[in-house]
């Protein structure tokens, strides 16, 4: 088999089907690098910032090939000159960017190597899932021949498909052992044990979200019309949501109808920049809204919360018995695909109703953790029981650091004797252990959050972005003794801003000095680089749910801040 690098993948979600596809060439002298980073110099002796295009393909008696991927549907018009995926233009020509690639590392191999720079090397594109045009003439591009652009139908075989781009190329100068150290070195550097700071950084630069194996087959699984009812169960961190918005995503370049339904608004903002999508074939909203602009989309009565005798009764009961009025009147309306986030905070009777809002054919996907269910009468126990619903579990945390999920499966254990939904095996990603800083009076405890802040961004580098403030909400409100979080963050020189507004530092520059401050309710769902937990008053039976979901948020770094009480009981569970 070949040799690849990273042997773990850690990039692109769009690049991990590829990444497995080279991973399983049979030809042991294959080695392939993906994405790898490197520092080059100009031709005006400044540096500059290079990148082996997405996969770097070896063969040490052929040559070397600069392959750029590119998923979706691919598509170029001669006249504009213009190349677009999905329909949606492309920034970047694909053919010119692996060019640039190959131009700017032979540079840095003439400068850093004795390597024989004449090595047969040449650029590639790969659209794996555009099919092949039924006739791509050889003058195309003067800069490519047709085997140099491999389709759908070249990936499925793809081995084949490479060494004929290797073939284009007539010499006998190839590599030897050396060269490919040489190679290799510039690539992969050496090992360090990271402090800190730079765990963080790795950590906040790591935003790419990509499938794991089982979660492959969990989506391979999703494609399947026959199952028309999926429930995805697992704890924080095991990508349910990564999940959905991949599904969303598959569904909508089917041309299809897609629902997300979600608790939150800032989830629902989440999910947006997650899917990228703007088809208005995708809707993503708050189910207690989403039959309020149905109703108002066909001007039918709907009673508006505020006037309700009972207004639990009225998300409890009102809203799923109008979805099933209103799916019953409208069946041109229903949806090909919905998916439910977070369906442990969802009341018993949207099961019934959200089943009916789908078309006949279609398929409707729940996602949930049983961990996190907060409410009474949640529609997981109808999920559950029931037998015409395929279930799988989802048991590796992909999100926090072995040290914080080894704290949530503590805190589980000793609280949930009995829950029998754990991670599955241990985590290999390591990083600090939790702070837990004890502070009885709540003035100091703001003042300290202020002070860590201020020590993250400017001594350990973190962008404010990726930090987070979370607290309970549910207790009591502030008093005018007390200080303000959001003052003292003023102060240290940040803006601020709420989990609703949670994509903007990622859409927009101008926001990047912003830190996130919210309750643990609204935050759910999300994540940061480092979360600090506040205003946790006691743990026990009833309150550990609330305090599990804030600290799984943080990617690989958590502080606690809190009384000597909480501090002692999760000092204890170690």
């Amino acid at each position: 088999m070949s040799t690849i690098y990273p042997t773990q993948f850690n990039g692109r979600k769009s690049e991990e089907v590829p990444y497995e596809k080279f991973k399983k060439i049979k030809d042991e002298n294959f080695i392939i690098y993906y994405s790898r980073n490197y520092i080059y110099r100009t031709i005006y002796n400044t540096l500059g910032d290079g990148e082996i295009a997405d996969f770097f393909v070896i063969h040490p008696k052929k040559g070397i090939i600069f392959i750029e991927v590119k998923k979706g549907i691919i598509s170029y018009d001669r006249e504009s000159g213009i190349w677009s995926q999905n329909n949606r233009e492309l920034h970047k020509d694909p053919i010119q960017q692996a060019m640039e690639h190959r131009k700017k590392f032979l540079r840095k191999i003439k400068d850093e190597t004795s390597i024989n720079i004449t090595i047969p090397t040449t650029h590639a594109v790969l659209f794996y899932e555009t099919p092949k045009p039924e006739k791509l003439i050889k003058e195309f591009r003067f800069d490519v021949e047709p085997e140099m652009i491999m389709w759908r139908e070249d990936f499925l075989k793809l081995e084949e498909s490479i060494n004929k781009i290797f073939a284009l190329q007539k010499t006998e100068n190839f590599l030897n052992q050396q060269d490919v150290k040489k190679i290799h070195t510039l690539f992969m550097g050496q090992d360090l044990k990271n402090p800190l700071k730079n765990i963080l950084k790795a950590s906040e630069e790591d935003q790419n979200l990509h499938l794991s194996e089982n979660q492959e087959q969990i989506l391979t699984a999703m494609f399947d019309m026959l199952n028309k009812k999926i429930a995805i169960r697992g704890l924080a961190g095991t990508g349910k949501t990564i999940l959905l918005a991949q599904r969303a995503v598959d569904v909508i370049n089917e041309r299809k109808r897609v629902l997300i339904l979600t608790k939150t608004k800032p989830l629902n903002k989440f999910l947006q920049l997650l899917t990228n999508i703007t088809d208005n074939r995708l809707t993503i909203t708050h189910v207690d809204y989403f039959v309020r602009s149905v109703c108002k989309k066909y001007n039918e009565p709907y009673a508006h919360p505020r006037y309700a005798e009972d207004t639990q009764e009225h998300f409890e009961q009102y809203n799923p018995m109008m979805c099933l009025e209103i799916f019953e009147k409208y069946p041109d309306e229903k949806y090909d695909l919905i998916l439910v986030d977070e369906s442990q905070d969802f009341y018993k009777d949207w099961y019934e109703a959200l089943c009916f809002a789908k078309k006949d054919d279609g398929q409707i996907v729940f996602f949930y953790d049983p961990f996190q269910e907060q409410i009474k009468k949640s529609m997981i126990s109808y999920l559950e029981k029931a037998v015409d619903v395929t279930k799988f579990p989802l048991k590796i945390n992909f999100r926090n650091t072995w040290e914080i999920s080894s704290l949530l499966q503590k805190l589980i254990k000793n609280f949930y004797p009995d829950n029998e939904l754990l991670y599955d095996k241990p985590i290999e990603n390591h990083g600090e252990k939790p702070d837990l800083i004890e502070i009885d009076d709540r003035n100091k405890q703001i003042e300290k959050i202020a002070e860590i802040i201020e020590k993250l961004v400017k001594k350990e580098k973190i962008s404010p972005k990726n930090i987070a403030i979370i607290y309970d909400g549910s207790i009591r409100a502030p008093s005018k003794k007390d200080l303000s979080i959001t003052t003292e963050i003023k102060k240290k020189g940040f803006e601020v801003i709420s989990a609703e507004e949670y994509s903007e530092p990622y859409l927009n520059k101008s926001k990047e000095n912003c830190i996130t401050i919210d309750s643990i309710r609204r935050f759910k769902g999300l994540e940061k680089t480092v979360i600090l937990v506040t205003n946790i008053e006691d743990i026990d039976k009833e309150t550990v749910k609330n305090l599990y979901t804030g600290l799984s948020r943080a990617r690989a770094h958590l502080v606690i801040i809190s009384n000597k009480k909480v501090i002692n009981k999760i000092k204890a569970l170690n």
